[in-house]
């Protein structure tokens, strides 16, 4: 028989069953309801759920009608790798995990994500609905560290494999995503930038979760990202550093000689250019200062390009023209946290393994080490590695 699930895109409890779905390594159909057209608030949906809400599990003559019954019907029904564990004191931590995340963590993620992403608010600063956001923001901060606690030492939410809390979570925890995303401005005023930064163990397990089979399936279709390729991912790095928002802001502006290469002119203020070299080779590259903020923000585009490396199609030699170096930089207890994209650098461009490399040894490696000792490793102590 088939399983048929009666879906709204993006509606996360909905979401819950297709991930206990992909879990379990189990096919199934969906039906996809148009909340705009309100098909879930009319026949013939409202014969399957008179509540008129989703999901609604089906398989023959059963019907489900709560993520949660769904969830533990399935491993009744189904069940080889089972998502509420294998013995009393398993099914314990997992039914206590799931029924907070399905309630507390649902709540919170609802308070903030339905302005933000559904009615797409934009708050002016310090008015009366950013505080009430940010008073959202704060326990949905509350229930992320409570997440991050619980992967303290292990893979998943309530031990080594996947559950039904993991099953219940991940959707919030990728609406959040798809939030930062879609709504960055905002969401870095409700202190989620850069989520890594703070809870790191929780992007660790969204991405491990990610990458499990069938996982993509179950993406929201509007998103249009099952079918999207990493190719179309920038280049994206964080550090935390022992030094001032100050320090680095100059290092990222005057100091580029002490861990990346010397250019021929400082960047001082926006419109100005510097051309950073790399000899014996002869690659430069010249960027333009598009942004700067001191101690916080520093956006440069590529305007002249010439990479030159061994071995390498002469396609490589302009690709980086046009894209754009943007550094972030945020105050934290032990100095500064540093966010760099490299707007452009994808993993479809020719270059893309070699600069890899390169940012990960200069901004990673090299940069990091100079803002914790004062010595880094710039191009002509690391001649082998050349962008």
């Amino acid at each position: 028989m088939t399983l048929t699930i009666h879906t709204i895109s993006g509606a996360p409890r909905a979401w819950r069953v297709l991930a206990g779905l992909a879990l379990k390594g189990l096919s199934w159909d969906q039906n996809v309801l148009s909340a705009s057209d309100g098909e879930h608030k009319r026949e013939p949906f409202l014969s399957l759920n008179p509540r008129g809400t989703v999901p609604v599990l089906e398989e023959g003559g059963c019907v489900i009608r709560d993520s949660i019954a769904a969830l533990a019907w399935l491993d009744r029904a189904y069940p080889e790798r089972p998502i509420f564990g294998s013995s009393p004191d398993e099914a314990a931590e997992i039914w206590q995990i799931t029924m907070e995340a399905s309630s507390y963590l649902r709540d919170a993620c609802h308070a903030v994500l339905a302005p933000v992403l559904v009615q797409r608010i934009a708050p002016v600063p310090g008015s009366p609905e950013e505080a009430a956001l940010k008073t959202a923001a704060e326990a949905l901060h509350r229930e992320c560290r409570w997440l991050e606690g619980l992967l303290d030492g292990r893979p998943y939410l309530a031990g080594d494999t996947p559950s039904a809390a993991d099953a219940v979570a991940f959707p919030e925890i990728r609406l959040i995503q798809r939030a930062v995303e879609t709504r960055h401005e905002v969401m870095e005023r409700l202190g989620f930038g850069f989520p890594p930064d703070h809870y790191p163990r929780l992007a660790d397990w969204k991405e491990r979760m990610s990458a499990l089979p069938g996982m993509a399936k179950t993406l929201p279709p509007h998103w249009n990202e099952r079918t999207s390729s990493p190719a179309s991912r920038n280049y994206k790095r964080s550090i935390s550093a022992a030094a001032t928002p100050g320090q680095a802001f100059h290092a990222l502006t005057q100091g580029f000689g002490d861990w990346w290469t010397v250019p021929d002119n400082p960047i001082l203020q926006p419109g100005d250019r510097a051309r950073f070299t790399f000899p014996p080779g002869r690659s430069f590259w010249t960027f333009e200062a598009k942004r700067l903020v001191p101690g916080e923000l520093v956006e440069l585009e590529c305007v002249e390009a010439l990479h030159l490396h061994e071995g390498q199609p002469n396609g490589i030699q302009t690709e980086w023209l046009g894209t754009r170096a943007i550094w972030r930089i945020f105050p934290d207890p032990q100095g500064c946290r540093i966010r760099f994209e490299h707007e452009g650098l994808r993993p479809s461009l020719l270059c893309y393994g070699i600069c890899e490399a390169g940012w990960d040894h200069f901004f990673v490696s090299s940069l990091k080490a100079f803002l914790d000792t004062g010595q880094g490793t710039p191009h002509r102590a690391a001649e082998k590695i050349q962008l």
